[in-house]
């Protein structure tokens, strides 16, 4: 669940990816050496070469501009002989991809190397969207595109009503629309996926515009997905904080969509009843620490909402970038640049020409 999720690792520093573990290697090593693989590691490796890694954040950054997946074969007959029919955009595993010129082959290319390790050169997207978008409508559009997508489901028949995002593509049971009573007890939301009513849609393409204008422009589709490397205040920060939360993960939560998995008790926090900051004393067998933290967790302010998060049915960011991301960019092909000039005399007060 890292890569296309911005949920900040409570175990780094707000303002940066990355912290030695030295703390917490020595805390386990001299409280709980039995545990496995825990006796061995403060002699065999210096603590300060122990590191926790944002993951999400590390692998967003790692991925979303520097990759294409196209779905061609990664053989020489991509495009040609048996597999002919590659060359027509209507036949791509992915429709938004359109070859571009007579051939999907970029000039000059060395016949022996695969022809999909060209795709990058020599495809573009059809209706590209810019995530830099603050048109309320463009984003229903854009979320909307599976709308009334029939859903075959392993166990519960199948559904066509609302706009689903799946996590997996059969899911094994139906989907959690609207609110839901008992939610982190429901079958739907273990074992189904998310679908959102139209009014759900329009509150979240609100709240992403909010988010859009609060943190844009982004400069790439990584800057877009990942939270901000931004010093957040556990007393006051709320928990779509840009510090704790991904673009879209935050307007999910501020458009209420994930709200059945409980009440927010304050704005401050941001976390739900029933949800958990640290490792209780009464769970942990063999426990002696006078402070009642493990130390897993020494950023309070970057927890989840909810001991749920991450169900199929608990929508995240990943979600909707899983459908959604082949579309997407950070800039727009085609813009206008407005230009004025203008020569004064000698004093600067009065103009001589101006140009548009």
């Amino acid at each position: 669940l890292a890569l296309g999720n911005g949920f900040a690792d409570p175990s780094s520093p707000d303002v940066a990816t990355s912290q030695s573990l030295s703390v917490q290697v020595e805390y386990f090593s001299n409280n709980f050496p039995n545990l496995p693989g825990i006796a061995h590691q403060k002699d065999d490796v210096p603590t300060s070469s122990y590191y926790n890694y944002d993951l999400a954040y590390e692998l967003n950054a790692a991925i979303w501009d520097s990759y294409m997946v196209s779905g061609i074969p990664a053989d020489d007959n991509g495009w040609t002989g048996a597999n002919l029919p590659w060359s027509r955009a209507a036949n791509w595993p992915n429709a938004r991809l359109v070859p571009l010129g007579s051939k999907p082959l970029a000039s000059g290319v060395n016949p022996a190397i695969p022809t999909a390790y060209y795709a990058p050169a020599s495809t573009g997207v059809a209706g590209a969207f810019n995530v830099n978008s603050t048109s309320v409508r463009a984003w229903v559009a854009l979320l909307s595109s599976a709308r009334n997508l029939r859903v075959p489901t392993a166990l519960a028949g199948s559904d066509n009503v609302g706009t689903p995002f799946l996590r997996n593509l059969r899911p094994q049971q139906g989907k959690v629309q609207g609110t839901v009573s008992n939610a982190s007890f429901n079958k739907e939301v273990w074992g189904g996926y998310r679908s959102l009513t139209d009014a759900e849609v329009e509150a979240l393409a609100t709240q992403i515009v909010a988010e859009v204008r609060r943190r844009g422009p982004f400069l790439s589709l990584a800057d877009f997905v990942s939270r901000r490397l931004e010093p957040v205040d556990p007393a006051t920060a709320p928990y779509v904080h840009p510090g704790n939360l991904g673009t879209l993960q935050a307007a999910i939560e501020n458009a209420g969509l994930n709200s059945s998995f409980g009440t927010p008790v304050s704005s401050a926090s941001g976390a739900y009843e029933g949800d958990f900051n640290r490792i209780q004393r009464s769970s942990v067998a063999d426990y002696a620490d006078p402070e009642d933290n493990l130390r897993l967790r020494p950023r309070a302010a970057a927890r989840v909402a909810h001991r749920a998060a991450g169900a199929p049915g608990y929508l995240l960011q990943s979600d909707i970038l899983q459908q959604l991301a082949p579309a997407m960019t950070a800039r727009s092909d085609t813009f206008v640049i407005r230009v004025y000039g203008q020569s004064t005399d000698s004093s600067g007060t009065r103009s001589l020409a101006e140009v548009w």
